[in-house]
């Protein structure tokens, strides 16, 4: 009788951490650091290692991520718009002087920056025109 109940406990048990290493694979929060910093993103995982996470992710959370990579750009957009506004007013000292340089290697930082937000940006919209989801709403 004591070994029925130790052979259950350990069915359970065993059933029970298998269950949860299975969730940690799955689990949602994982996928949200690269929802939530998009900017992260492109500094730890290769456009190779996208490629490869794309096919384990589901509708939901590819449109999570495109999102945020939307947001991303959008505020690069605004970056450079402020950038563009110093140019604009910079006085005849100041581009003498060096901020004319100090401003381009800003620009050229964004632009370096978009680009490769757009070409993940572009893995995770395929992955969705693979599965016949209609991007245009996105």
């Amino acid at each position: 009788m004591n070994l029925t109940r130790i052979s259950t406990a350990a069915v359970f048990l065993t059933l029970f951490l298998t269950l949860s290493c299975s969730e940690e694979k799955s689990n949602p929060e994982v996928i949200t650091q690269a929802v939530i910093d998009p900017i992260a993103d492109i500094q730890t995982k290769s456009v190779p290692q996208v490629r490869e996470e794309v096919k384990t992710l589901n509708r939901e959370n590819i449109e999570k991520i495109v999102n945020s990579y939307k947001v991303a750009l959008e505020s690069k957009k605004n970056e450079f718009n402020v950038l563009k506004k110093k140019i604009k007013n910079i006085s005849i000292e100041d581009a003498l002087n060096g901020e004319t340089k100090k401003i381009t290697q800003e620009v050229e930082e964004i632009t370096k920056t978009v680009n490769s937000l757009k070409e993940r940006l572009n893995i995770y919209i395929s992955k969705l025109q693979e599965l016949d989801i209609n991007i245009s709403k996105l």
